[in-house]
């Protein structure tokens, strides 16, 4: 998705600062910045859309069928208030590489992490969907 963006678009979906892991994993369940950065999805091309679309699926079609079909529809009907946003590389293969996806409903990170509690060379994901309006319960106010 990240690399179907022109270079205007890159700049605009650039966020501030690095992000060396993931927002709204474990006990954060109040970490979703209130206001969005990065690049609206209605200025994406249909083609661009398709992919981000495809990218939301990735996680919404984990769960079953019946369920993920009602996120995806949502998540579609909203996709024009949604932003992307990225920092690090587009390759999403060195460390800090990080994607954001927030919509009014949706919430996906992904933060690309070196081995450092291993030592080992390489990097691992982290990543997290969330449902801002259908959460798993959190501890929000």
């Amino acid at each position: 998705m990240l690399n179907a963006l022109t270079p205007e678009q890159l700049k605009q979906a650039e966020l501030e600062g690095t992000y060396r892991d993931i927002l709204a994993g474990p006990q954060a369940d109040d970490a979703i910045p209130e206001e969005q950065e990065g690049l609206s999805v209605n200025q994406l091309t249909n083609t661009q859309k398709v992919l981000l679309l495809k990218a939301i699926a990735t996680y919404v079609e984990d769960i079953n069928a019946i369920d993920a079909k009602k996120y995806m529809d949502k998540y579609r009907e909203e996709l024009d208030d949604t932003v992307i946003g990225y920092s690090g590389t587009t390759d999403l293969n060195s460390e800090d590489d990080y994607v954001r996806v927030d919509g009014p409903s949706l919430w996906i990170e992904f933060s690309l992490q070196s081995n450092k509690s291993t030592n080992e060379k390489g990097n691992h994901p982290h990543s997290v969907w969330r449902d801002k309006t259908d959460d798993y319960g959190g501890q929000t106010e």
